[in-house]
């Protein structure tokens, strides 16, 4: 009998879902702000009423759910044990059992950037790749690790965040608690407030400025697209997380020996003026070195590699 799952990634932005053919086929795709501020509660529920409306346009037998969220998820019980306050209330939260309660249908729940990871291993850059690492690069930054072929998940669940990799031990201030973080430097709320910060710093005033101070939300968007376009002042910002990006890639190379990197997430829609100069770095800095012949490609399945990672899991569950 011909069925679907449900495929939904909860980010710090918007909360997305579809319904998901075995073969990664999106039939259907909605998508609602999460307007995370509001809590936990609400969060959740907007996931749940999307969910919902997609039971109701379903025209298959939906055979269960994968969430993939932002914060650390035990697998099993499908709770959120850590998360960072992009998420308010996030933590404790047991999406697998409301989700099971509310549908009634299996239900797993998994990190959104090693769902991303899946994703790209089943349906997009990394298919036929044992060995890779994804880096998501967006508001945050997430990672996702394959090792011989497998998700690499650790003792709870949690390995993978490689945006709290600390590259300066007297750093920036991380929303996580600690310092230094790969995430305060190259993620795109952090190359925004660094521009702010320098023009501050400068007395600087630009039209590109601005419009990033009257438009928070697509700051980081503003800016990658003025770099793009050849903005000095943006170049420069985007110039020094590339640096640091690429010291943390050179710690990725060193620590798993992938195959193959991919970058995803919105940040990496700067492409080679982000990523040329950070693989230079990170190849320059590697034990390796060029003898490495680790690969560096942008991800395939874009906002979608999460939900389609998560939905990818009933399917794999039902295979097992």
């Amino acid at each position: 009998m011909d069925s679907v799952a449900i495929g939904v990634d909860i980010g710090g932005t918007k909360i997305a879902a579809g319904l998901v053919d075995r073969h990664g086929g999106i039939n259907r795709r909605l998508e609602c702000a999460t307007n995370a501020s509001e809590g936990g509660e609400a969060v959740i529920s907007r996931a749940l009423d999307l969910c919902a409306q997609l039971f109701s346009l379903a025209a298959k037998r939906v055979v269960g759910i994968g969430v993939a969220t932002g914060g650390q998820v035990d697998p099993k019980t499908g709770v959120v044990f850590a998360a960072t306050p992009l998420l308010p209330g996030w933590v404790g939260m047991p999406i697998k059992t409301i989700f099971e309660e509310r549908f009634h249908v299996p239900t797993r729940v998994i990190n959104d950037a090693s769902a991303a990871a899946v994703g790209e291993h089943t349906f997009g850059a990394a298919r036929g790749v044992n060995d890779f690492v994804l880096l998501t690069i967006g508001t945050g930054v997430g990672g996702g690790v394959y090792c011989d072929g497998k998700l690499l998940q650790g003792a709870l669940g949690a390995a993978g965040a490689i945006g709290h990799m600390t590259i300066n031990y007297n750093g920036r201030p991380c929303n996580c608690g600690s310092k230094g973080c790969l995430e305060t430097y190259v993620s795109g709320s952090a190359m925004t407030s660094r521009a702010l910060e320098l023009a501050e710093q400068r007395n600087f005033e630009s039209a590109l400025i601005l419009k990033m101070r009257e438009d928070k939300q697509s700051a980081t968007r503003l800016l990658v697209q003025a770099a793009t376009q050849g903005d000095k002042f943006a170049l420069e910002v985007l110039q020094e997380a590339s640096e640091y990006l690429g010291w943390g890639l050179a710690n990725i190379l060193n620590l798993f020996n992938p195959a193959l990197v991919i970058i995803g997430g919105g940040v990496a829609e700067a492409g080679d003026l982000l990523l040329e100069p950070a693989w230079r770095v990170a190849k320059a800095m590697s034990l390796r070195r060029e003898k490495d012949p680790v690969k560096l490609v942008t991800a395939q399945l874009g906002n979608n590699a999460g939900l389609l990672g998560a939905a990818s899991l009933i399917w794999r569950a039902g295979d097992d």
